[in-house]
């Protein structure tokens, strides 16, 4: 599948995610808000104007950044009495029809019309249930483990990985995969380093169903945030944006104490947002889509700067970002005390080429 195809895909399943944030801004009143602060708001005023707990600001933030990518409402950059620039939001053409106003009788108003096509219990509901009325399920799998039983994508997203940079896992002897599920990741993994002896760990539930794999790759059961397998190398493929910051620190020491202090590493598979000034509009409209989709639970999509927060607390002051299959990277981590700006060679079974990236200056980062 090629990185357009790719991006396509991700832009289709997360399409709803659009709708289901316009819904959430007008139910809010956000652009009524916007409207009684004189057109112009930053996250505070509305905060204010609408009765939300502060608590909820770092949410609503990333509803309106969201929101702002595609046009619904203007992101801006003001300066303010304190001498501290804030960013503001101001209503645009679009949102300008989802004011409701006080009257309730302006021809402008379209807001009750979104809400009605958007509603869970009629009309979006409606459509999602076609395929239960075309066709009787027989399956007695769950909606989570049977999205969890195909391994495809984490097949595809390793061959990726090991395509672009390969160059990072010569020499590993071993490597321990946390919350590797089946192992598909390391299934992918030891297809092309079979030396490689790979352990996986998960929760009781996932590793006893887990197939049997036999020769280098074994299952154990474990708690993340307790103990890790000890390996060369502790891979973390898309765990650890379900998380928040706390976790994120608990998980890292965990893998920290898990690797050699010297030519360790942490492999963390996640997005990073914007990274590299990245300008593709695609690619910047999923990774918030998935920013978005991660509110379900504590996690979001962090942006590099917020991870350097939680690489320094842990005490992983040296990182190579690698921009992967968009709008994935990899960022390997090494427990070294110094980080400079360099340009490093990646070598990958695909082949050799450059790019600048955080690392330092020890050999072991370049492969």
């Amino acid at each position: 599948m090629s990185n357009g195809e790719q991006k396509s895909e991700k832009l289709l399943s997360l399409a709803h995610f659009k709708s289901a944030a316009i819904k959430c801004a007008v139910e809010l009143g956000i652009p009524t808000a916007i409207k009684r602060c004189g057109r112009t708001a930053t996250i505070s005023d509305l905060i204010k104007e609408i009765s939300l707990v502060p608590a909820k600001a770092p949410y609503l933030s990333r509803l309106l950044r969201f929101l702002a990518f595609f046009g619904l409402f203007e992101e801006d950059e003001e300066e303010f009495a304190s001498a501290k620039s804030k960013t503001v939001y101001k209503l645009t053409p679009t949102s300008r029809l989802l004011v409701q106003e006080a009257d309730n009788d302006s021809t402008c108003d379209m807001s009750h019309m979104l809400l009605l096509f958007t509603r869970p219990s009629t009309t979006v509901s409606t459509f999602f249930d076609v395929e239960r009325w075309i066709r009787d399920p027989t399956s007695t799998k769950t909606v989570f483990e049977a999205a969890h039983a195909s391994m495809a994508d984490s097949r595809f997203t390793m061959e990726v990985v090991i395509k672009e940079a390969g160059g990072y896992f010569k020499g590993l002897k071993t490597l321990t995969d946390v919350g590797g599920g089946h192992g598909a990741a390391t299934a992918a993994i030891v297809a092309t380093f079979p030396d490689m002896q790979c352990t996986v760990m998960d929760l009781q539930q996932v590793v006893s169903s887990a197939p049997e794999c036999g020769g280098t790759v074994k299952f154990v059961v474990g708690n993340m945030f307790e103990s890790i397998p000890p390996a060369d190398v502790v891979l973390l493929k898309l765990v650890l944006h379900s998380w928040d910051d706390a976790s994120c620190i608990k998980i890292l020491k965990c893998c920290k104490e898990a690797i050699p202090p010297t030519g360790g590493k942490v492999f963390n598979i996640n997005t990073v947002l914007g990274h590299r000034g990245e300008t593709s509009k695609h690619v910047t409209e999923v990774q918030l889509l998935l920013d978005l989709y991660m509110m379900r639970g504590h996690g979001f999509e962090r942006d590099e700067r917020q991870w350097k927060t939680i690489f320094l607390e842990v005490g992983f002051a040296n990182y190579t970002v690698i921009p992967l299959q968009d709008p994935l990277a990899m960022i390997v981590l090494h427990p070294s005390p110094l980080v400079v700006e360099m340009t490093v060679k990646v070598t990958g079974t695909g082949g050799a080429k450059e790019d600048s990236f955080l690392s330092t200056d020890e050999a072991e980062a370049a492969p």
